[in-house]
């Protein structure tokens, strides 16, 4: 009882709340590091080696701080400074590389073509938090009347409550009786995207990191032998960069050691009429709700969007080739959230190619545009009022689409940096990424690469780790490997979906399926205790934990589909990479009533489903309570 009057209590109070701390949030980022290696001197680089040997000392030039006096290029540029660092990519990689150099006393450029914060911060991680905390404040109110509270019964009641809010307000389709400002959510949204740019950029300047506003590029043309430019005091090789700044002029820079930490692009299908549609980027600038999308694209983005847009009152379907959604993660816990969406009406297309894009009619007649698109905003605005039809390979048509966003995977972004030129390797096999080391390092000595741009684990703590670590290394004489073997992450579709380790699937592939234990609990989390409802047709949890049996039940992967998985995996991650064991999870005193609980009282029965105690405990759905007789009550 005491558990569903805090419910009631707070309610109201989380959905006017937890938007605006979303929006005035900061950000915060852990680390990934290893304890150093013996094997670490094999990986130590020649460029090193040299930089041991002798201690290059720069005079600081009066135009940039900490650098280094002008040199003339072969091409007639002017090399503006020399720089112990300079980073190509303003994202969270780069950023947090540019600093921690800094903060040893390195002298860093740092050059970016759009906006400081790279993807996540821009359009991606921040952005799209603020759009899934609204899409679930919208879905709470399906709550409220289990939990005492009335919401307007009339849209002109609606439209009431919403008039102080700026923009045009319209029907939450979510509850039919809540007013919704697409365009206020942006406002806020964009707002608090400024202000994160904004703290990024300050935290550089106050670093002495000094930024460029253009394109860095690799320039070879000065290169003699195999590790780059020799300066005159026959300090270590280095690098030269040149920068196209955004009035278009071009200036050069040298550099002791160039990180490439340019992250990824959108990817556009080849196929008619691709051009009519916009990605992730473009869903970003959309100044209305649409009314229905097609998603092309099975992976993160594309679940996270359809959940989103759905609980905003969205109609959704999703395109894909394969036959499910995040083939990376657990198959099992993917199954249910594929269910889950089909149930609130998300149309999920499997194993379909799409093969073209047009502008259509109302009745799916094609129509010829004669217009080009300047950019994604030009492109959002000009579909506003266009009808568009995703046509398949098995001659199906799907039509009257207000957007169609592609979210297939993302390329690298390493298109005129000059690593052929520069002689730095990409591993085509793996999508043309940058190809590293443990340590960040390229196949050229004083070239490294982190983030995205590499292709593994692309998250951005990952990068912001890969950059510390490896500002550490070449400043702090701090030597310790990017350690990717636990990597938790967290899907923020509807219901979120966390996970940490391998997959069941994995788990076997590598150990043999005799070897693996495999625990599972499906439950109704408590906040749906009170509904009353049929127990069945609640919502449902699920936690799956898989083990290594001969090594005493050794915990190899944890997945969480449920209500608040995004906020329960942290700390049951660290627990994983100390190398907990199943036995370690059962030792500890559950908190009840949480669904954290149902982690640590996982039944010791293999594979077994159970039903949680809060379920037990509240099971008033089909049943009539008996009225309780004097003798049995207690003395």
């Amino acid at each position: 009882m005491r558990h569903l009057v805090a419910h009631a209590a707070t309610l109201l109070a989380v959905a006017t709340a937890s938007l605006g701390r979303a929006l005035n949030g900061g950000l915060s980022h852990g680390s990934l590091a290893n304890p150093p290696t013996a094997e670490y001197a094999a990986e130590t680089r020649l460029a090193d080696v040299l930089e041991t040997q002798t201690s290059c000392q720069y005079r600081q030039a009066a135009t940039f701080p900490n650098a280094a006096t002008s040199e003339q290029g072969a091409g007639g540029e002017k090399a503006s400074a020399h720089f112990d660092l300079v980073v190509i990519g303003g994202g969270s990689g780069g950023v947090a590389c540019a600093r921690r150099a800094a903060s040893y006393g390195a002298s860093v450029a740092l050059v970016e073509k759009a906006n400081v914060g790279g993807t996540c911060v821009n359009l991606g991680c921040m952005p799209k938090k603020v759009m899934w905390l609204a899409s679930n404040l919208g879905a709470s109110f399906e709550a409220m009347p289990y939990y005492g509270f009335s919401v307007p019964n009339s849209e002109e009641d609606a439209r009431s409550s919403a008039a102080q809010a700026q923009g045009s307000s319209e029907r939450f389709p979510a509850s039919d009786r809540v007013a919704f400002s697409w365009e206020k959510l942006r406002e806020n949204r964009d707002a608090y995207v400024s202000r994160l740019r904004c703290t990024f950029e300050r935290l550089l300047k106050e670093a002495k990191v000094t930024v460029f506003r253009g394109v860095g590029r690799l320039d070879a043309s000065e290169r003699t032998g195999e590790y780059g430019l020799r300066s005159a005091e026959g300090c270590r090789p280095r690098h030269a960069v040149l920068i196209q700044t955004s009035d278009g002029r071009v200036q050069r820079v040298t550099a002791s050691h160039v990180l490439l930490a340019t992250g990824t692009r959108r990817q556009v299908l080849d196929i008619p009429g691709a051009e009519f549609a916009i990605s992730s980027d473009g869903f970003f600038q959309l100044r209305h709700r649409p009314r229905r999308v097609a998603l092309i694209g099975a992976g993160y983005v594309s679940a996270e969007l359809a959940g989103i847009l759905r609980q905003l009152g969205t109609n959704v379907s999703v395109f894909m080739r394969g036959q499910r959604l995040l083939k990376r993660f657990d198959k099992e816990a993917v199954g249910r959230l594929e269910a889950i969406q089909s149930e609130s009406g998300t149309q999920l297309h499997k194993g379909v190619e799409v093969v073209e894009i047009s502008i259509s009619k109302a009745d799916g007649t094609k129509i010829l545009p004669t217009y080009t698109f300047r950019d994604e905003t030009d492109k959002t605005n000009y579909l506003d009022d266009a009808l568009l039809s995703v046509h398949l390979g098995n001659g199906d048509a799907h039509h009257g689409f207000d957007q169609v966003i592609m979210a297939v995977n993302p390329a690298p972004d390493v298109e005129d940096l000059g690593l052929e030129e520069a002689g730095v390797h990409i591993d085509f096999h793996s999508g043309g990424f940058i190809d590293v080391d443990a340590f960040q390092n390229t196949n050229v000595p004083g070239i490294y690469a982190v983030g995205d741009v590499v292709g593994k684990a692309m998250l951005a703590p990952a990068a912001v780790a890969a950059g510390r670590l490896l500002a550490d290394r070449l400043f702090g004489k701090r030597s310790v490997a990017l350690d990717l073997s636990v990597v938790p992450t967290v899907v923020f579709s509807h219901p979120p979906l966390a996970a940490v380790g391998l997959t069941e699937e994995d788990a076997k592939s590598l150990y043999g399926e005799e070897n693996i234990n495999v625990y599972t609990s499906t439950f109704v989390d408590s906040f749906y205790a009170a509904w009353s409802i049929p127990q069945s047709t609640k919502p449902k949890s699920f936690i799956k934990m898989v083990c290594l049996k001969k090594a005493n039940d050794k915990v190899l992967g944890l997945h969480i589909l449920g209500r608040n998985a995004d906020e329960m995996l942290q700390g049951f991650a660290v627990a994983i990479k100390l190398g907990a064991t199943k036995a370690d999870f059962s030792g500890v005193l559950a908190i009840h009533p949480t669904a954290a609980e149902e982690v640590v009282t996982l039944p010791d029965l293999k594979t077994a489903t159970r039903t949680a105690r809060t379920v037990a405990e509240n099971n008033f759905g089909n049943c009539t309570p008996v009225a309780e007789s004097p003798l049995q009550r207690p003395a």
